[in-house]
Protein backbone atom coordinates (compact mmCIF):
# COMPACT_ATOMS: atom_id res chain seq x y z
CA UNK A 1 0.00 0.00 0.00
CA UNK A 2 1.21 3.37 -1.11
CA UNK A 3 2.45 5.82 1.89
CA UNK A 4 2.05 9.87 2.08
CA UNK A 5 4.05 12.06 3.69
CA UNK A 6 1.19 14.67 4.87
CA UNK A 7 -2.21 15.03 4.40
CA UNK A 8 -3.83 17.84 2.59
CA UNK A 9 -0.67 20.07 3.82
CA UNK A 10 -1.11 19.08 7.51
CA UNK A 11 1.04 16.49 9.22
CA UNK A 12 0.11 12.87 8.84
CA UNK A 13 -1.02 12.68 12.77
CA UNK A 14 -2.88 15.55 12.52
CA UNK A 15 -5.27 14.85 9.57
CA UNK A 16 -5.13 11.04 10.11
CA UNK A 17 -7.08 12.77 13.43
CA UNK A 18 -9.27 14.93 11.26
CA UNK A 19 -10.32 11.86 9.55
CA UNK A 20 -11.13 9.72 12.54
CA UNK A 21 -13.24 12.79 13.75
CA UNK A 22 -14.95 13.10 10.19
CA UNK A 23 -16.14 9.44 10.42
CA UNK A 24 -17.26 9.56 14.07
CA UNK A 25 -19.25 12.23 12.41
CA UNK A 26 -20.23 10.52 9.59
CA UNK A 27 -21.14 7.02 11.10
CA UNK A 28 -23.10 8.78 13.86
CA UNK A 29 -25.35 10.46 11.48
CA UNK A 30 -25.47 6.81 10.33
CA UNK A 31 -26.89 5.08 13.73
CA UNK A 32 -29.29 8.42 13.64
CA UNK A 33 -30.58 8.15 9.65
CA UNK A 34 -31.05 3.77 10.23
CA UNK A 35 -32.64 4.50 13.59
CA UNK A 36 -34.94 6.90 11.97
CA UNK A 37 -36.06 4.08 8.43
CA UNK A 38 -36.62 1.56 11.68
CA UNK A 39 -39.43 3.98 13.14
CA UNK A 40 -41.27 4.80 9.95
CA UNK A 41 -41.10 1.53 8.77
CA UNK A 42 -44.52 1.05 8.55
CA UNK A 43 -44.95 4.12 6.15
CA UNK A 44 -43.00 1.78 3.23
CA UNK A 45 -44.43 -0.99 1.28
CA UNK A 46 -41.97 -3.22 1.25
CA UNK A 47 -41.54 -3.54 5.15
CA UNK A 48 -39.49 -6.79 5.27
CA UNK A 49 -36.91 -5.10 2.19
CA UNK A 50 -36.22 -1.34 4.41
CA UNK A 51 -36.26 -3.32 8.31
CA UNK A 52 -33.08 -5.71 6.53
CA UNK A 53 -31.49 -2.14 4.84
CA UNK A 54 -31.95 -0.01 8.06
CA UNK A 55 -31.03 -3.28 10.70
CA UNK A 56 -27.38 -3.80 8.47
CA UNK A 57 -27.18 0.42 8.58
CA UNK A 58 -27.74 0.36 11.90
CA UNK A 59 -25.06 -2.76 12.59
CA UNK A 60 -22.70 -1.34 10.44
CA UNK A 61 -23.10 2.40 11.43
CA UNK A 62 -22.86 1.19 15.41
CA UNK A 63 -19.44 -1.43 14.52
CA UNK A 64 -17.56 1.68 12.45
CA UNK A 65 -18.77 4.28 15.05
CA UNK A 66 -17.04 1.68 17.50
CA UNK A 67 -14.02 1.68 15.73
CA UNK A 68 -13.20 5.16 14.90
CA UNK A 69 -13.60 6.13 18.37
CA UNK A 70 -10.63 3.53 19.05
CA UNK A 71 -8.68 5.37 16.08
CA UNK A 72 -9.08 8.69 17.47
CA UNK A 73 -8.50 7.84 21.11
CA UNK A 74 -5.10 6.05 19.70
CA UNK A 75 -4.19 8.99 17.89
CA UNK A 76 -4.76 10.64 21.01
CA UNK A 77 -2.83 8.54 23.21
CA UNK A 78 -0.12 7.39 20.56
CA UNK A 79 -1.12 3.93 21.07
CA UNK A 80 -0.79 2.00 17.96
CA UNK A 81 -3.17 -1.15 19.35
CA UNK A 82 -5.95 0.89 19.15
CA UNK A 83 -5.63 2.16 15.60
CA UNK A 84 -4.69 -1.10 14.47
CA UNK A 85 -8.53 -2.66 14.47
CA UNK A 86 -9.71 0.57 12.23
CA UNK A 87 -7.07 -0.45 10.34
CA UNK A 88 -8.07 -4.01 9.62
CA UNK A 89 -11.90 -3.23 9.80
CA UNK A 90 -11.49 -0.44 6.75
CA UNK A 91 -9.63 -3.00 4.48
CA UNK A 92 -12.29 -5.53 4.84
CA UNK A 93 -15.05 -2.34 4.08
CA UNK A 94 -12.54 -1.14 1.06
CA UNK A 95 -13.36 -4.63 -0.09
CA UNK A 96 -16.71 -4.39 0.21
CA UNK A 97 -17.17 -0.07 -0.77
CA UNK A 98 -15.39 -2.41 -4.07
CA UNK A 99 -17.86 -4.89 -4.42
CA UNK A 100 -20.84 -3.03 -4.00
CA UNK A 101 -19.53 -0.46 -6.62
CA UNK A 102 -19.61 -3.13 -9.00
CA UNK A 103 -22.87 -4.36 -7.85
CA UNK A 104 -24.33 -0.91 -7.93
CA UNK A 105 -23.28 -0.20 -11.57
CA UNK A 106 -24.54 -3.73 -12.57
CA UNK A 107 -27.98 -2.94 -11.21
CA UNK A 108 -28.25 0.97 -12.29
CA UNK A 109 -27.61 -0.21 -16.01
CA UNK A 110 -30.02 -2.96 -15.87
CA UNK A 111 -32.45 -0.70 -14.36
CA UNK A 112 -32.02 2.46 -16.06
CA UNK A 113 -30.66 1.55 -19.62
CA UNK A 114 -34.11 0.78 -20.50
CA UNK A 115 -35.52 4.67 -19.62
CA UNK A 116 -32.38 6.29 -20.41
CA UNK A 117 -32.20 8.05 -17.36
CA UNK A 118 -28.14 8.53 -17.15
CA UNK A 119 -28.02 11.35 -14.43
CA UNK A 120 -29.58 8.93 -11.61
CA UNK A 121 -27.21 6.62 -13.17
CA UNK A 122 -24.25 8.98 -12.76
CA UNK A 123 -25.39 10.30 -9.34
CA UNK A 124 -25.33 7.18 -8.02
CA UNK A 125 -22.17 6.12 -9.49
CA UNK A 126 -20.45 9.02 -8.54
CA UNK A 127 -21.52 8.68 -4.77
CA UNK A 128 -20.63 5.55 -4.73
CA UNK A 129 -17.14 6.26 -6.18
CA UNK A 130 -16.46 9.38 -4.29
CA UNK A 131 -17.22 7.07 -1.04
CA UNK A 132 -14.91 4.36 -1.90
CA UNK A 133 -12.45 7.05 -2.80
CA UNK A 134 -12.50 8.30 0.27
CA UNK A 135 -12.27 5.44 1.70
CA UNK A 136 -8.91 4.78 0.31
CA UNK A 137 -7.49 7.63 1.02
CA UNK A 138 -8.27 7.55 4.90
CA UNK A 139 -6.64 4.20 4.35
CA UNK A 140 -3.60 5.70 3.07
CA UNK A 141 -3.07 8.27 5.90
CA UNK A 142 -4.14 6.68 8.45
CA UNK A 143 -1.58 3.02 7.87
CA UNK A 144 1.28 6.19 6.46
CA UNK A 145 0.86 7.34 10.03
CA UNK A 146 0.45 4.46 11.73
CA UNK A 147 4.31 2.96 10.17
CA UNK A 148 5.42 6.12 11.75
CA UNK A 149 4.14 5.79 15.13
CA UNK A 150 6.46 4.64 17.89
CA UNK A 151 5.99 1.13 18.48
CA UNK A 152 6.46 0.81 22.28
CA UNK A 153 5.67 3.94 24.49
CA UNK A 154 7.73 4.82 27.32
CA UNK A 155 5.89 3.99 30.82
CA UNK A 156 5.49 7.41 32.67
Amino acid sequence: MPTVSSCCGLNLRTGALLIGYFEVIISFIGVVMSSILIVHLDEFENIGLFRNISMIGITVSILTLIVELFLTNGINKTDRSQIKPWVVIKGIMLCFEFGVLTLTCWILYLEYSRDHDVLVFLAVLATEICVTGFTYFSMIVVQSYYKIMPRYQAIA
